[in-house]
C-alpha cells in the first residue's frame, strides 16, 4: 500500500479544514515555499506536500483567517460601551402616549 504525499489544493483544503480562497491567497502572496506548495514540470496542477503543509499549519495556526461576524460583533461591542443610550440598559426613552380625549 503507497501512501500519498502530495495532494492537490482542494484536497489539502478539505483535509485540514482550511478555505480554498484562503490557501489561494496565501499562495499568491508566497507565504508558501517550494516544498510546500509547487507544480509539476510541464503541468498546471498546484500540488502540496501534506508533511511539510503539517509543519507549517502548526506553526501558524495563531494566524487566524479573517472572521467578518466576529469583527462586527467587536466594533458593535465598542460601540455600544462608548454610546450606552443606544442599549437598552441605557437612560429609559420617554414614552409619549396620546390621551383619549
Amino acid at each position: 500500500m503507497s501512501e500519498v504525499f502530495n495532494v492537490s489544493e482542494k484536497e489539502i483544503s478539505k483535509m485540514f479544514s482550511y478555505p480554498l480562497k484562503t490557501l489561494r491567497r496565501l499562495r499568491y502572496t508566497q507565504k508558501f515555499g517550494k516544498d510546500i506548495c509547487f507544480t509539476y514540470p510541464h503541468s498546471c496542477r498546484i500540488m502540496y506536500n501534506i508533511e511539510n503543509f503539517k509543519k507549517w499549519y502548526e506553526e501558524n495556526k495563531g494566524e487566524p483567517t479573517i472572521n467578518f461576524n466576529a469583527l462586527i460583533r467587536d466594533a458593535r461591542a465598542r460601540f455600544l460601551a462608548s454610546n450606552p443610550e443606544y442599549t437598552r440598559k441605557g437612560p429609559k426613552r420617554k414614552i409619549y402616549r396620546q390621551s383619549h380625549a
